[in-house]
């Protein structure tokens, strides 16, 4: 029996998008080996209180910036780090600060991980208890977050005595000590999107250009879903804003409001009739419901059905990375938004697209819609999809020997 710790495991989200990704990535583990084998998962945010002290406040203002001047800068990334840098320099008035964010404490964060690695061995599992540990990094692993940090802590405690692959992740501006003490002592490593790929490769050897366990994921089971009556089939919108929805320190920030409520009028105004998915951001019904917004509830659709559910829309507008690879699966024409991070960049580049297809701002809607250009980015993805399903198989070695 060949036993696998499986960390950062996000299919106890309502997301459907990490849920057919675990769901893919466990397929690939059991077909790797041929031994019988028993996967043990620790649920994404497992260990983040270990951390939370390293975590500081500064780095969200980093982080609220990124898509800002992402936007501003038209998607330029040079650009944007570089002024990212400026801003950041100006508002902390230290020199230490660039654009991969504040440079982690080591002291206190090596004080971190003996603490930590003393509670996983007393008390959760034995040092010997695995054969391989197996960490799905998604998108946990960027600016200096409790996420990334926690999970470059677990890759330091387990590389020591066991085989440690830390897969399917997009990578951004972390902490290079962190990268060149931590992560880099990862047995097999895997990058989603080039963009990760070429900025890992800086700093680690041997990294594998993969693409997410998403694309090897079944969700074209049957679907009940009917759309809503006021809906003209033919003009139906599937929209879901992404990180623009995140709340700010557990508040509604009126200004991303503000932002989605525009995406929405601009798509009614170019005649589209827009229906909003919503995952997480339960805290838009209200705007919602007063702008008279048609919403559908990502927890009612089940995600092995969620590539029918996208066939019933003749368009997508989204942030969210997984739903972006969901309609190039269905071969429904999409429209990304920008996130935090440049893993809808790196996701473009991937299926061959050009990234001034991106929406930075509002206006960009009314360009993709009115050139229709969108037609013609959905030709081109579907090119790439085989090539993509090639690379998602990366993430896991194809042999494991015990």
């Amino acid at each position: 029996m060949l036993k696998v710790l499986l960390v950062n495991d996000t299919s106890s989200d309502v997301n459907p998008g990490c849920k057919a990704t675990v769901s893919s990535l466990k397929s690939l583990i059991h077909s790797a080996t041929e031994y019988d084998t028993h996967i043990h998962s620790w649920p994404c945010g497992f260990g983040y209180e270990h951390f939370e002290s390293l975590h500081q406040e500064s780095l969200e203002k980093e982080l609220s910036l990124y898509p800002y001047l992402k936007k501003k800068l038209k998607g330029n990334l040079e650009r944007t780090n570089q002024k990212l840098e400026k801003l950041i320099q100006k508002l902390s008035k230290k020199k230490s600060w660039d654009y991969s964010g504040r440079k982690i404490d080591l002291v206190a964060w090596s004080s971190s991980v003996r603490k930590f690695e003393e509670y996983l061995f007393n008390e959760v599992c034995s040092a010997n208890e695995f054969d391989i540990v197996v960490i799905n990094a998604e998108g946990t692993v960027h600016h200096n977050q409790i996420g990334a940090i926690t999970i470059a802590s677990i890759i330091k405690i387990f590389s020591e005595n066991k085989p440690v692959w830390c897969v399917n992740g997009s990578w951004q501006a972390i902490d290079e000590q962190v990268v060149c003490k931590a992560i880099s002592s990862a047995d097999y490593i895997t990058a989603r999107e080039p963009m990760s790929f070429r900025w890992l490769s800086n700093y680690c050897e041997g990294i594998i250009q993969s693409a997410d366990c998403a694309f090897l994921s079944n969700i074209f089971n049957p679907s009940s879903f009917l759309l809503p009556s006021e809906i003209d089939s033919e003009k139906a919108c599937l929209y879901t804003p992404g990180v623009l929805a995140q709340p700010s320190s557990s508040s509604v920030n009126p200004l991303k409001v503000q932002e989605i409520l525009e995406h929405l009028h601009i798509i009614r105004r170019l005649g589209w009739q827009p229906v909003c998915l919503l995952i997480d951001e339960l805290h838009l019904i209200p705007f919602l419901k007063d702008a008279e917004v048609s919403i559908v509830f990502a927890k009612d659709i089940g995600w092995k059905t969620f590539g029918e559910f996208i066939r019933r829309f003749k368009l997508v507008i989204s942030g969210r990375y997984h739903i972006l690879i969901f309609s190039a699966l269905a071969k429904v024409p999409f429209v990304p938004i920008a996130s935090n991070t440049w893993k809808i960049e790196g996701l473009m580049e991937l299926l061959g697209l050009d990234n001034s297809q991106i929406v930075y701002n509002p206006k960009d809607i009314v360009g993709w819609l009115s050139k229709e250009k969108h037609n013609t980015s959905i030709r081109i993805a579907t090119k790439e999809l085989q090539n993509c399903k090639r690379l998602a198989c990366f993430n896991i070695p194809k042999i494991v020997k015990k």
